[in-house]
């Protein structure tokens, strides 16, 4: 089945007011995932906030990992956030403490370090943890700690520590402490 003949059911579930909250939302991560943000973002205004973050921010959740994925590629997400940048904290929410991120391909890796540079703090927040855990290349990993060095601006270790006891954002705080607990430190 073509792409095409899938998108015009799954726009009118999303846009459909009388439907079921998760169908919405399961019908808007599916377009995401086809690759149809852009319908997507049409029907904004018509969708709940939390329907159309979970369908922007679920090509870069655990929902990515499932079939065959599309590479990894933090653009759409920060044209989305252009367009409809109301939409930063409940993506952000959905990179949140306790969500399952998407998984880190060794030849994804340089894309999810580019993330570290985005100037949107969700692609970095995603960037970071999907990082942490990724097996990376000697070369790779010096680029994350210096992305780290660079995005933090001193030493990680006492940027993290001062993130997880100081960042006026709670989320913030709780994903640096995650990171920190992994770490060790």
């Amino acid at each position: 089945m073509s792409t095409e003949a899938v998108t015009g059911p799954l726009t009118r579930v999303a846009a459909d007011r009388r439907a079921d909250e998760a169908d919405r939302a399961w019908a808007a991560r599916a377009l995401s995932r086809l690759g149809r943000t852009d319908l997507l973002l049409a029907l904004a205004d018509r969708l709940p906030e939390e329907v159309t973050a979970e369908g922007v921010a679920s090509p870069y959740t655990a929902f990515r990992d499932m079939g065959a994925p599309a590479p990894l590629d933090h653009r759409p997400l920060e044209q989305a956030l252009d367009m409809r940048p109301g939409l930063h904290a409940a993506v952000l929410d959905a990179f949140g403490p306790g969500r399952s991120l998407c998984e880190t391909r060794p030849a994804e890796a340089d894309a999810a370090l580019d993330g570290l540079d985005s100037r949107r703090p969700a692609v970095r927040c995603h960037a970071l943890p999907v990082l942490e855990g990724a097996r990376l290349s000697r070369a790779r990993r010096e680029r994350f700690t210096a992305g780290l060095t660079r995005l933090c601006g001193e030493r990680f270790t006492a940027r993290l520590t001062r993130l997880c006891g100081e960042d006026p954002d709670a989320t913030v705080r709780e994903v640096a402490a995650g990171v920190a607990r992994r770490a060790g430190r």
